[in-house]
């Protein structure tokens, strides 16, 4: 949560995810998770590419990162024109995103902040 609020306050933050956006909203909250921009889950569109596209649009002129922990998330990054950034601690861990040939790789949250604030 710590590490989420530190880089709401520096940077416009959107969890795109597969999962339905209320069910993570509550846990953001739950975890006082504050500032994120908005949460486009499963129930705004299938396409993570498309929701990652649409969060782009929402900041025109930012720099902008997609965070994820799939081979998967990887690949929609670069089809977004997005740079990719492979988070070691999630699903596929760190040896297999790396075959993706990430932009960045981090390997705790708190890596997320040295590199990104």
């Amino acid at each position: 949560a710590d590490v989420l609020n530190q880089l709401a306050l520096a940077h416009h933050v959107f969890i795109i995810t597969s999962n339905i956006s209320d069910v993570v909203c509550d846990v953001l909250r739950a975890n006082g998770v504050r500032g994120i921009r908005a949460i486009l889950g499963s129930e705004k569109d299938a396409s993570k590419t498309r929701k990652i596209s649409r969060a782009i649009a929402a900041c025109p002129g930012c720099e902008a990162f997609y965070f994820g922990d799939t081979v998967g998330d990887m690949r929609e990054a670069r089809e977004a024109g997005v740079a990719p950034v492979a988070v070691a601690w999630g699903w596929h861990g760190g040896q297999r995103l790396m075959s993706a040939q990430p932009a960045h790789s981090v390997h705790s949250p708190r890596d997320l902040l040295a590199r990104y604030l």
